[in-house]
């Protein structure tokens, strides 16, 4: 079983006041290999995540007020 790197990020709204958190993970040594994706474990109710077009970057967006939370 391969390791994993884990983090959190911080998730706030100015526009609406909403806070939360997201807890991610990619394969230890990620950049040694061909698969580079990052996998949410768990995301605050009330966030939504979208990769970016044409990339594998995340970004975290409100669902109520529909503001990038990031």
């Amino acid at each position: 079983m391969t390791a994993r790197d884990r983090w959190t990020d911080d998730l706030k709204r100015s526009k609406c006041g909403k806070v939360g958190k997201v807890e991610l993970s990619q394969a230890d040594g990620w950049s040694f290999t061909k698969n580079q994706s990052t996998s949410i474990d768990s995301v605050t109710e009330g966030f939504r995540a979208q990769t970016r077009p044409n990339s594998n970057l995340l970004d975290f967006y409100c669902i109520d007020c529909g503001e990038y939370a990031g």
